[in-house]
């Protein structure tokens, strides 16, 4: 089997494997970003912690999904990052046998 493909996180601009990060993902049609590695349709890869999506601007999003990104979309993509954040720690817990913590 390959190698994990290396995605750049847009907020800290440093190199990673996929598995690490989480792709924000804006289909066509629909108001908001979404978190998910198969959506249609240009992707921004993100560190899933706080310093990373709290550091995440506008412009960093608009670059990568080629769009410009309001400020309320911008806080869309930031709630959404938190929950894609939150249960991609809760499986890296899980599969480390730290589930109960």
């Amino acid at each position: 089997m390959g190698a994990d493909p290396r995605r750049t996180c847009i907020a800290c601009r440093t190199a990673d494997p996929a598995s690490g990060l989480v792709r924000l993902a804006w289909p066509a049609g629909t108001g908001q970003p979404v978190v998910d590695r198969l959506a249609p349709g240009r992707g921004a890869w993100l560190h899933p912690t706080e310093s990373c999506i709290g550091a995440l601007r506008p412009g960093d999003l608009a670059r990568a999904l080629r769009r410009t990104v309001s400020p309320d979309e911008l806080g869309g993509a930031i709630a959404a990052c938190r929950a894609a954040s939150a249960a991609h720690n809760a499986a890296a817990g899980s599969r480390c046998g730290l589930s109960g913590l």
